[in-house]
């Protein structure tokens, strides 16, 4: 089954997502990044008819690693559990791409938690440097992609 992605304002139903799969027990507030509403800042949703299902978003934003390139950082990257492995990250990574094609970007980059760096793997992401940790959260490790 496939399930339509689209181009999305970070509303109450989008942060609410963000906070039921990637800030569960914290504060609601936890799960508001600073960018969400920069003009520049994208955010894409999967659906199931009305219901979001997963959710992705990219603030414009360099890293120290690459000081060359012009990047978005992908972040808050989710999937609701009983979703899981239908594809729909996949989806949500190939339709926000296609988007930010134009908008003289040249890399993406993400600090991706352990247990999915196989997705990003597979989907043509890098590593860069090592594991650490980001308090509160849990270990990282930072990944690229060139576009």
């Amino acid at each position: 089954m496939s399930f339509p992605v689209r181009k999305v304002q970070a509303d109450k139903a989008f942060i609410d997502f963000r906070h039921r799969w990637l800030r569960s027990g914290k504060p609601l507030a936890t799960a508001k990044f600073p960018e969400d509403d920069h003009l520049d800042t994208y955010h894409f949703a999967a659906f199931d008819q009305t219901k979001i299902i997963g959710i992705i978003s990219f603030f414009l934003k360099n890293v120290p690693e690459f000081p060359s390139s012009r990047c978005y950082q992908l972040r808050g990257m989710a999937v609701d559990k009983s979703y899981r492995s239908e594809g729909i990250g996949t989806s949500l990574l190939e339709y926000s791409l296609d988007n930010l094609k134009g908008h003289d970007i040249n890399m993406i980059w993400c600090n991706v938690r352990e247990e999915s760096i196989g997705f990003y793997k597979k989907n043509n992401f890098c590593t860069k440097g090592g594991l650490f940790d980001i308090p509160d959260i849990g270990t990282h490790i930072l990944m690229y992609k060139n576009l």
